[in-house]
């Protein structure tokens, strides 16, 4: 730009659209609706934090788990997808980055990260079968075996009382890759979706609400069929043909994206699994 030619610089304000409270109550309780009603299962779809232990009077900590997750996206016409992938050179660290959309006009709704790492403690350690075992590996290598402390929980006194200690193994980061890489999608899948939906603060308060009865004289409504997915059989035979193609997990998790219309392997519906099952033996790396 010459030098003496000025430019003018202007600005303008920008208003925040706001949400009516109105439709925002409607979406709140179109959620509550779903969580509290009797497909929503505690110990599938939602389940009590670990090592929370509620005092008397208090509620139980509870989150979202990804069956779950993926039922409020049905329920809303929402999918997710994955924005990003990152991974360090040994497979030990996963991040996932998913972003929710609405089916059809694809309009981006919400975000949500996820990482699983094999320095978690629940990954790197198991419990020994045996002292045998554990005194052969801490023969071998004195790093690979530890002792775990942890506080004793007394059910007749309700409370900690004492301590306990159990023998552990260092496990094999070979053997992990995959559940390390699946984790961190499905923590993704559970952020996104809560972020999305706003769920998180109506799940902390899920208990306080019961299912209303039915009036008098209003008639029953015929429950939606649930979706069904693959069977554990049918997973365990994708996973076995993407080990024998030797085809890495960004390149499976293609196949499910885009052939298996899912953002999990074990989310894939019975209809689309033949589908997915020619498409990994035609790989070739």
């Amino acid at each position: 730009m010459p030098e003496n030619e000025i430019s003018e610089v202007t600005s303008k304000r920008v208003e925040m659209q706001l949400v009516p409270i109105d439709e925002m109550s409607n979406s709140i309780r179109q959620i509550r609706e779903v969580l509290v009603s009797k497909f929503f299962i505690k110990g599938i779809d939602y389940d009590i934090v670990p090592g929370s232990r509620p005092k008397d009077g208090e509620l139980e900590q509870l989150m979202l788990l990804q069956a779950g997750a993926q039922k409020l996206l049905k329920r809303f016409n929402l999918y997710s997808k994955r924005i990003t992938l990152n991974k360090n050179h040994d497979g030990s660290e996963v991040e996932f980055e998913m972003g929710v959309y609405t089916v059809g006009s694809n309009v981006f709704v919400g975000y949500g990260a996820g990482t699983a790492s094999y320095d978690e403690e629940k990954y790197r350690w198991r419990y020994a079968v045996c002292e045998e075992e554990y005194e052969y590996y801490k023969d071998l290598d004195p790093g690979s075996v530890r002792l775990k402390f942890k506080k004793k929980w007394s059910r007749s006194l309700n409370r900690y009382d004492g301590f306990e200690k159990a023998q552990q193994v260092k496990r094999e980061l070979g053997d992990l890759k995959h559940t390390i890489f699946m984790m961190a999608m499905k923590r993704a899948v559970v952020s996104a979706t809560k972020s999305a939906l706003a769920a998180g603060s109506i799940l902390k308060t899920l208990q306080t609400y019961k299912d209303p009865p039915p009036a008098q004289g209003a008639a029953l409504s015929t429950p939606a069929p649930e979706t069904v997915f693959i069977t554990e059989e049918q997973y365990n035979t994708m996973i076995a043909l993407k080990d024998e193609k030797g085809m890495a997990d960004d390149v499976f998790m293609n196949v499910v994206t885009n052939t298996g219309k899912a953002e999990t392997p074990d989310s894939i519906e019975p209809k689309r699994f033949g589908a997915v099952l020619k498409a990994l033996k035609a790989y070739n790396a």
